[in-house]
């Protein structure tokens, strides 16, 4: 769950997310990940039409059974903590990614980023439900 270069690629069975944790190599995304057989921990990562994810942070929340877990982003382009910090239930996760970090991607810095929520059946076939409360997206000016 997070941002893509959804408008450059036309989603399907192995975009964004291909088998055993890969993702398209033409999709480049930021946000969110739980791996195939994660046991619901969440990641903090992205990928720059890269086939393997870069986490931030590892283990930076995880999923529970009939609970809703609220994650955020937000991009400060100024100050000291430049780059993207990353929320899970309200709390600023300690690691974030670097505007120098960022800036050095080709397909994250240089893409129109939209909406993406995307999920793959583990690898043993068990079924993985997602539901969506609500998803808010907001560009805040000073």
């Amino acid at each position: 769950m997070g941002l893509g270069n959804n408008s450059d690629v036309t989603f399907g069975a192995a975009i964004p997310l291909a088998d055993a944790d890969a993702t398209g190599t033409a999709v480049a995304l930021l946000g969110f990940t739980r791996l195939e057989d994660g046991l619901g921990v969440l990641n903090t990562s992205y990928t720059d039409e890269a086939t393997t994810y870069t986490h931030v942070e590892t283990s930076a929340g995880s999923l529970t059974a009939n609970t809703f877990t609220k994650v955020g982003m937000k991009f400060v382009p100024n100050g000291g903590n430049k780059g993207v910090t990353f929320y899970v239930n309200g709390t600023p996760r300690t690691t974030h990614l670097s505007e120098t970090t960022l800036e050095a991607l080709t397909h994250l810095d240089n893409s129109n980023l939209g909406l993406v929520f995307a999920q793959f059946a583990d690898s043993s076939g068990t079924s993985n439900y997602a539901y969506l409360d609500w998803w808010a997206c907001a560009q805040l000016v000073s």
